[in-house]
């Protein structure tokens, strides 16, 4: 029997000019978009605490005489509030717990917050009854969360694995 020689790095080819001029330009597309996202973060982040002030404002008592608000300027105070009741929420500390319990089993699909009362509603995919129960048992020991309880649930026959999709509703904060 002959002894059969490979050389796998052999015949390489260098890399084509497109394919590097395509990653280099992709690269900068990422980091500009990187750029802008964090400008608009700054943007909006300093558009809700001219907001609180303005909230903060308006609600201070002064010795003259101030006009009641149009109803223009209280739809925007009662809009300023919910988004400095919004900022003030612990998402990533949430977040967290919640993808923390997610094993392999179940997979978290949405993560709908409803900050003004301090409510979460989730929908997931879990492989079977079992792991659901799980996952909703794992949640309702965590001390972030409250009022935890599973609102709907049905078995997903015509999808690969025949998930078990659900959503539950759990509340944030003091109970």
């Amino acid at each position: 029997m002959s002894r059969l020689g490979f050389d796998f790095g052999a015949g390489r080819a260098a890399p084509p000019r497109l394919g590097i001029a395509l990653l280099a330009a992709g690269i900068l597309a990422a980091g500009a978009a990187a750029m802008q996202a964090g400008t608009d973060y700054a943007g909006w982040r300093d558009a809700a605490e001219r907001q609180e002030q303005a909230l903060i404002r308006m609600q201070t008592p002064t010795h003259a005489r101030i006009p009641a608000p149009t109803p223009e300027q209280q739809r925007s105070l009662r809009a300023a509030a919910l988004l400095t009741e919004s900022l003030r929420a612990p998402w990533g500390h949430l977040l967290g717990v919640m993808e923390t319990g997610s094993s392999g089993e179940v997979a978290l699909l949405s993560v709908e917050p409803l900050p003004a009362g301090h409510e979460l509603r989730v929908t997931g995919e879990a492989r079977n009854y079992g792991a659901m129960l799980d996952y909703l048992a794992y949640l309702q020991r965590q001390p972030e969360l409250n009022r935890v309880v599973l609102t709907a649930h049905q078995l997903q026959r015509q999808a690969p694995g025949a998930p078990l999709r659900f959503a539950l509703q759990a509340h944030w904060g003091q109970p």
